[in-house]
């Protein structure tokens, strides 16, 4: 679904009103913000990123949004070995001094990933995690992301109930809620389905 389609959408659920098009794409775009900041992220916004370290800390991508659920696949060689995740204060003076080599661990910081011992030299690395999508407000009108490629009713739903509660209309916002509600269910099955097939796929080699 592209932003224009999203936009039209809404505005026909709210009964074809006119005049509304710049307040419904601001609730689109509050809603992605706002859902990409929850506790719940879905499959397609994991983004595997590849890249070249040599030196012992790198700064988090300016999309990163949060790490996978299973850390241990946050940061891998490109050889496919994984890096161990621990915390900071588990980094003991063993860690701390030891000489540069193949790195095994990282600890996660709230800005840079820090690497265990420190590489002796440039590894190229594969950083999987999840990544904020291309705003709405940066969209053309016929432009899609992947939410509206991939859950386009969350959106329209979540966006709204929002202008709805705006022009005073409770009905209309109930009825834009529970479409909210059953697109998510969508999305959550949609979601253990790619995540059960990952895991299949996983165990066949």
């Amino acid at each position: 679904m592209t932003k224009a389609a999203a936009i039209a959408l809404v505005a026909d659920r709210l009964g074809n009103r006119q005049g509304m098009d710049e307040r419904i794409a601001r609730e689109l775009d509050a809603s992605q913000i706002l859902l990409e900041s929850g506790p719940f992220h879905p499959w397609f916004m994991r983004k595997d990123l590849s890249l070249s370290v040599s030196t012992q800390s790198f700064s988090l991508p300016a999309d990163f949004i949060a790490p996978l659920e299973d850390q241990e696949l946050l940061l891998s060689l490109d050889t496919g070995k994984p890096l161990v995740p621990i915390h900071d204060w588990q980094v003991g003076p063993k860690l701390r001094l030891a000489e540069p080599g193949l790195p095994s661990f990282y600890v996660l910081g709230p800005a840079s990933i820090f690497l265990y011992p420190p590489p002796d030299k440039e590894y190229r690395f594969t950083f999987s995690y999840y990544a904020s999508q291309p705003s709405i407000a940066s969209l053309g009108s016929n432009d899609t992301n992947t939410w509206l490629t991939y859950a386009p009713l969350v959106l329209a739903n979540h966006a709204g109930a929002k202008v709805a509660a705006h022009l005073r209309s409770p009905d209309t916002a109930t009825l834009f809620q529970a479409g909210f509600d059953e697109a998510m269910q969508q999305l959550l099955r949609a979601d253990a389905a790619w995540r059960a097939n990952s895991r299949i796929y996983k165990m066949g080699g």
